[in-house]
């Protein structure tokens, strides 16, 4: 397959900013290298923080917004690859960083044939990314697996980090799959299957508070409380 760099830029932002919404005439690449923020593209929005990246194809709409400092490296280009599996990605071992690294040499130092060199990179960037997309299905396998796990453990007195590392997963991309798949934060989801069981015992148990948050993993009975008025407007009975 064919690929062509029509641009490469690196852009550091040095406080909150807003990109209007716009469209480019090619494919783009956005790779975080530091902070967070969100980006919408075509009216979905994704939060992308260091080591992710936003592909949007071409004229598609998107806009972006951070409220802190931003380093990001943007790459156009046209290619015969075709993407279909949505436009966020991660990388977590910063492979695709590595090759993005050599197309910014590259760029510098512009020795003999450095543009056939830039395009054979740009391909070879587009198949690690798209080694990064695998099938829908095993995707969707992979997370019904990790739902499992977290509604399974969930009065554990256990993190997201700690889980994201028993499952085999980089702590990053852990959370960001929950964002892509059910637009909500893996703490938060986590935090409200820990409610929901407190809500159970509360219900169908005559346990104390104490006993309850101890069940269900919290740190303490006034954690509990607080946590459970903030999600639900009222306080646990005694």
């Amino acid at each position: 397959m064919n690929s062509e760099l029509k641009f490469f830029t690196r852009q550091e932002y040095k406080g909150a900013y807003a990109i209007q919404p716009h469209t480019h005439p090619c494919d783009e690449l956005v790779y975080y290298l530091t902070g967070t923020g969100t980006i919408t593209v075509n009216g979905e929005q994704y939060e992308f923080q260091p080591h992710t990246l936003i592909l949007t194809q071409k004229d598609e709409i998107h806009s972006e917004r951070a409220k802190e400092p931003v380093t990001v490296l943007f790459l156009g280009f046209t290619t015969e690859h075709t993407f279909d599996n949505g436009p966020f990605y991660s990388d977590p071992e910063d492979k695709m960083l590595q090759t993005i690294m050599e197309i910014e040499s590259e760029m510098k130092q512009k020795n003999q044939y450095y543009e056939a060199v830039i395009n054979l990179l740009t391909e070879k960037l587009l198949y690690q990314l798209q080694r990064q997309d695998p099938s829908k299905s095993t995707r969707k396998n992979d997370f019904a697996y990790i739902l499992n796990y977290m509604h399974a453990n969930a009065n554990q007195k256990i993190t997201v980090e700690q889980i994201a590392y028993t499952l085999g997963y980089n702590y990053d991309y852990f959370r960001q799959l929950f964002i892509k798949n059910i637009k909500q934060s893996a703490k938060t989801y986590l935090m409200r299957l820990k409610l929901n069981n407190v809500k159970e015992y509360l219900i169908n148990f005559d346990y104390s508070l104490d006993e309850i948050a101890q069940i269900t993993g919290f740190s303490s009975t006034s954690h509990l409380c607080l946590v459970f008025k903030k999600q639900f407007g009222c306080v646990t009975g005694a």
